[in-house]
């Protein structure tokens, strides 16, 4: 790296970057809910079901930056919305559950557009994950939150927003109930419950520790022993 002589990386630069590592990190260590959340119900149901019993684990360091990142994302979009005049908006971070299913989520936004009531989930998404938005569609687990959230919030209509944190484009997809997939949600949430109750694990859906999930799971060590 070629730089001026004034502007340095040295002892001091290197003491924040240290500092600011080390609060990430701390802030990285999360408490799993006893709960399942609709932002991760796609995902591998013993997977799941480790979390909802409990304990805590360390994730990447970055993941704070990037729940920060999300978070004033979002406030820009409950910024901007409440401002178009044809749009009213009724909640932000709206708190939603089920105790039957043992499953929660948070609405980003509740709007009203002409008569209509949406659920509206924001994603921030980098450049190359919104061309892939642009050619194949929404991503399955993005779709099957705002599903599961509009079944909790008992609302019609939903909506889910992508922004490109690159340039700040968006597009924006319209979710409309789909009985088939939040049946097939509301009985897998069954089952993993009845693990939770009984103290046992789902089987494995996976042959080998290879498979995608697995390799990025943080329970992969004690899940393959």
């Amino acid at each position: 790296m070629d730089l001026p002589s004034f502007v340095k990386i040295d002892a001091v630069s290197s003491r924040l970057e240290t500092l600011m590592q080390q609060y990430a990190e701390k802030k990285s260590i999360i408490s799993f809910s006893n709960s399942f959340n609709a932002d991760t119900i796609t995902e591998c149901p013993r997977r799941l079901v480790y979390r909802a019993m409990g304990g805590s684990t360390s994730l990447d360091a970055n993941k704070f930056l990037k729940d920060r990142a999300a978070f004033f994302c979002n406030n820009k979009w409950y910024e901007y919305l409440s401002e178009c005049k044809s749009i009213r908006l009724i909640d932000t971070n709206l708190s939603v559950a089920d105790c039957n299913y043992n499953i929660v989520s948070n609405v980003d936004v509740v709007l009203r557009i002409d008569e209509n009531i949406y659920a509206v989930k924001i994603e921030s998404v980098d450049s190359a994950n919104y061309q892939n938005v642009q050619k194949t569609g929404a991503f399955k687990k993005h779709v099957v939150a705002v599903m599961v959230e509009m079944w909790l919030a008992e609302i019609n209509n939903g909506l889910l927003i992508y922004e490109n944190k690159d340039n700040n484009n968006f597009v924006v997809f319209h979710i409309e109930p789909y009985s088939p997939m939040i049946k097939s949600i509301a009985k897998k949430c069954e089952m993993m419950f009845d693990c939770k109750i009984s103290g046992i694990l789902p089987e494995k859906p996976y042959k080998e520790k290879k498979s995608n999930e697995c390799t990025v799971c943080e329970f992969k060590d004690r899940c393959w022993l």
